[in-house]
């Protein structure tokens, strides 16, 4: 296990310097962000459109297989958000369809938000502006991700509640994990602003969906990018991580596309 701090120290003979944090200052060094990536995601091609969005480096812990991501009371926003988050912008184009994969894991002991149950985003794809269009993050209207997982815990078991197009799902459709123990999710998505788009969820080895929603999932005709780790309402107070491990990213019957270079949030 090495923490990121470990990236921070300068050694010199009989002495150890930590570099000082400013406000607004992102402390996590080119290594460390290169350490994060590498254990989450093997695909050079995937992690080369990744990024790591955590305010300070005690937000985040490289282990030997998996990466775990930790939210702290008070701890400093970022993009105006709580959020320990790993983002990728994996290039594609209206109407692909694109397969997202990974495992995660809450710990033993994860400290809920029960009864109230405020929004609490595990996942979430997000729309962006398209530069090429002439498009700024000032022209789009703030809106909700498109799909997303919630967590939510309902006597005295913790769920993951999938959100399509902003709609919360029926009681049916959430997704039981256990603490302690690795969830694998696929998600197959078809991106479209029309009837086609589709997103399917597979949970672990299952053959069959857990989640097959149609329709449009998308609020404009540029790539929605993925966000996964911890982003929550700002009144929840607990400390918590979530791990995460085997990232993968694939489009489907297409080439990936060049990138246009943009500030994702």
């Amino acid at each position: 296990m090495r923490h990121l701090s470990n990236f921070l120290q300068i050694s010199i003979p009989f002495l150890v310097l930590v570099c000082p944090v400013s406000a607004g200052d992102n402390p996590v060094t080119r290594a460390g962000k290169e350490e994060i990536l590498t254990v989450l995601i093997s695909d050079s091609t995937v992690r080369a459109y990744a990024r790591i969005e955590i305010p300070d480096e005690r937000n985040a812990t490289v282990h030997d297989d998996h990466l775990s991501l930790h939210l702290f009371e008070g701890q400093e926003l970022l993009f105006n958000g709580v959020r320990s988050e790993v983002t990728v912008d994996l290039p594609y184009e209206e109407h692909d369809t694109v397969v997202y994969q990974w495992e995660v894991m809450l710990p033993s002991g994860f400290l809920h938000d029960a009864p109230v149950n405020r929004w609490w985003n595990v996942v979430q794809w997000h729309d962006q502006p398209d530069l090429t269009l002439g498009e700024t993050w000032a022209d789009l209207p703030a809106m909700s991700p498109v799909m997303s997982l919630h967590l939510k815990f309902y006597d005295g078991k913790y769920y993951f509640a999938p959100r399509y197009m902003h709609v919360e799902p029926p009681i049916e459709d959430l997704i039981e994990i256990q603490p302690g123990e690795w969830t694998k999710l696929r998600f197959e998505i078809r991106w479209s602003q029309g009837d086609d788009g589709c997103l399917r969820i597979f949970v672990n080895d299952d053959q069959q969906p857990h989640i097959h929603y149609t329709g449009p999932n998308m609020h404009n005709g540029y790539q929605h990018y993925l966000k996964i780790g911890m982003y929550r309402h700002p009144d929840i107070s607990t400390d918590n991580t979530i791990n995460l491990r085997n990232l993968f990213i694939c489009n489907e019957g297409s080439q990936y596309h060049s990138a246009r270079d943009h500030r994702i949030r």
